[in-house]
């Protein structure tokens, strides 16, 4: 990790700022032997993998029971509303 003055810092800012975009590594601005900041480059968060979709898709109905379970549920609904009426 590289030390720099605060007043090579205030005269080569640009400078400096670029060369640390480019080496990605972090400087230290310093006054006499205290150091005062810590720079360091931004690092674009990634996105999440897990939670990535949420929001964009709604879920409807069971979503842990088999599909024949609801299927025979269902016609056992429509056999006994037949029994009623018929």
């Amino acid at each position: 990790m590289k030390k720099v003055i605060v007043s090579k810092f205030k005269t080569n800012c640009a400078g400096i700022l670029k060369e640390i975009r480019e080496t990605r590594e972090p400087v230290f601005i310093c006054q006499g032997k205290t150091i005062l900041a810590k720079v360091t480059p931004y690092r674009v968060p990634r996105k999440r993998f897990f939670g990535a979709l949420s929001g964009k898709m709604k879920i409807v109905g069971d979503i842990e029971s088999p599909l024949w379970l609801a299927e025979e549920e269902a016609d056992r609904k429509q056999r006994q509303q037949e029994k009623k009426v018929g």
